[in-house]
């Protein structure tokens, strides 16, 4: 996951295809009718009403897992001063530097992330947050645990 992300360019052409997290469920749903252990691995981009249904849905006959994938910049963003951030089509210019800013910034991803992990929990599927700036094995470790001999 980290070689996948380090790998990622700005100008490679890749689009954002929201529609693709329900596609990948509906796949999912389709393969694992009962007795299952489903692990999505996601950042929720693309998530919807259709996304809780089809996961409430996995979860009823499954057992599930989701391992959420955040980049730190998602969770708060640096006191660096203005910065440009794109999309590949459009630009935003926001000026880091402005307290009240990453605050409300770092406020949103925590109630989102709050609220998503709610959801999952009430449909008994753990959540495991894995930042794309760590190593994926001792982030695992670190939440799962590790086995003693």
């Amino acid at each position: 996951m980290l070689e996948k992300n380090h790998a990622l360019s700005h100008d490679a052409g890749i689009r954002s295809n929201p529609a693709m997290f329900n596609e990948a469920l509906h796949r999912c749903e389709r393969l694992a009718k009962h007795d299952c252990l489903v692990c999505i691995i996601s950042d929720g981009s693309g998530h919807d009403e259709e996304t809780r249904r089809v996961l409430t849905r996995i979860a009823q006959h499954n057992d599930a897992l989701f391992a959420f994938i955040f980049d730190p910049l998602e969770a708060g963003l640096p006191k660096a001063g203005p910065l440009v951030f794109g999309d590949g089509a459009r630009q935003l210019e926001v000026d880091t530097g402005n307290r009240r800013l990453r605050e409300t910034y770092r406020d949103s991803f925590a109630a989102q992330r709050a609220a998503g992990r709610r959801f999952l929990l009430q449909r008994e599927m753990p959540v495991i947050p894995l930042s794309t700036a760590e190593s994926v094995p001792d982030q695992l470790r670190r939440h799962l645990g590790t086995m003693r001999p």
